[in-house]
């Protein structure tokens, strides 16, 4: 305790009362929206069938989405945990999670001012569509964790290679979440060096850690699906990435009007006050720390957002979670520059 620094015990009183005042919730109400009757449905037909290989949904098999937070709320349920609690806890969880990370990105884009953590801890615990996420039952909350341990961790290891295997795992356990979405959070930092490295700059990709790491990951994520086909044939991949993936962000596909969304709703929603100079100091740090990873981070959320302008199929609102963590980080950075000038 005696090598913190006084901006690190606030950022952890932070994270301690927001994690105590919200943990009451978890239990509180029934489930809202109806994606997590999914995930109860999902959970419970673990215990149902006993099989820990398939995901059911009313008792037929579903590819739409990996098993990791299902299998988690179903051994909550089999402790002796409510529906309810037990389906939300793992969310709750990981929610917090993504507070620490949000904190640790903030210094490791800013790493000359401590301050950047707790500023960055209170703006993202202060949005509502965090917590409305991170107090549901719904899979979003997770995937931003393990995306953002991919990130977190790709960044560090660019100068300490042993972190690619913490990559590795936090690759396949998103994909195991949700989508391997964790797998582009931690291949923009790779990408943004690689095209950016002059004369005489040796190489990531020769690195002898990287490459055993990026074998482990591709064959982590590759091995839900092999089970899922060696099972039910090719049906599982075109449900759980033709339809789930690549036909929703497809730009020619037969979107319907009524599902679509004005950019902006998608974007900046209700939260303007902290998304939009979130967005102006995600785009302004990365020119002014001229440091070349760091533009991995508006190049991801320059992707986002053309991919929800293009998207022909349904788009919701939350997919802008995954990119709330970044924009806070970001503007607790500038905060703190600004202040400290």
């Amino acid at each position: 305790m005696r090598d913190l620094s006084p901006a690190l015990l606030l950022a952890m009183g932070v994270l301690f009362a927001v994690a105590i005042y919200h943990a009451q919730f978890v239990s509180v109400g029934s489930l809202r929206h109806y994606d997590e009757y999914y995930t109860l449905d999902r959970a419970s037909s673990v215990l149902t069938h006993g099989d820990w290989t398939t995901v059911f949904s009313n008792h037929l098999p579903t590819f739409k989405k990996p098993p990791l937070q299902y299998w988690a709320s179903a051994g909550l349920m089999k402790a002796g945990f409510s529906p309810e609690t037990a389906t939300r806890l793992p969310s709750f969880l990981l929610g917090i999670g993504v507070l620490v990370l949000t904190g640790w990105l903030a210094i490791i884009i800013c790493p000359g001012n401590r301050w950047v953590a707790p500023i960055s801890v209170l703006l993202l615990a202060s949005s509502q569509t965090f917590w409305f996420h991170t107090l549901s039952a719904l899979l979003d909350t997770g995937s931003v964790f393990f995306a953002y341990l991919a990130l977190v961790a790709s960044l560090i290891a660019l100068k300490k290679p042993r972190w690619w295997y913490l990559v590795a795992i936090a690759c396949v356990l998103g994909a195991l979440q949700k989508t391997p979405v964790a797998l582009a959070f931690a291949a923009a930092p790779v990408l943004a060096v690689e095209f950016s490295r002059g004369a005489g700059v040796e190489s990531v990709l020769k690195d002898r850690d990287f490459r055993v790491a990026l074998a482990l990951t591709l064959v982590g994520i590759a091995l839900w699906p092999a089970v899922q086909v060696a099972k039910y044939g090719s049906v599982a991949m075109r449900e759980a990435y033709l339809s789930e993936m690549v036909d929703r962000f497809n730009p020619f596909g037969d979107g319907k009007p009524a599902q679509r969304r004005t950019l902006y709703n998608l974007i900046i929603g209700s939260e303007p006050w902290s998304r939009l100079p979130g967005v102006l100091s995600l785009f302004w740090l990365s020119w002014h720390e001229k440091r070349r990873e760091l533009w991995a981070l508006p190049i991801l959320f320059a992707a986002f957002v053309v991919m929800m302008a293009v998207a022909s199929g349904y788009v919701s609102h939350r997919y802008i979670l995954i990119f709330l963590p970044m924009l806070m980080a970001a503007l607790s950075a500038a905060i703190v520059t600004a202040l400290s000038r």
